[in-house]
């Protein structure tokens, strides 16, 4: 199964780049948050397609 994080990675990157301001300080709060956010996430594409068994490989 293909990974949704890559587009939605890139999604990111371009919302970034079009800043009016550049982003050029370390953000530790929202790092702690994408950290939590990657936990909480491990296996969710799984349970989809358990869920979903019709789809399968498809995505």
């Amino acid at each position: 199964m293909r990974s949704i994080a890559e587009p939605h990675g890139l999604q990111l990157r371009a919302m970034l780049a079009g800043a009016a301001e550049p982003v050029t300080a370390p953000m530790p709060e929202l790092d702690s948050v994408f950290a939590r956010i990657a936990r909480e996430s491990v296996g969710i594409q799984d349970l989809d397609a358990r869920m979903h068994p019709e789809i399968g490989e498809a995505w």
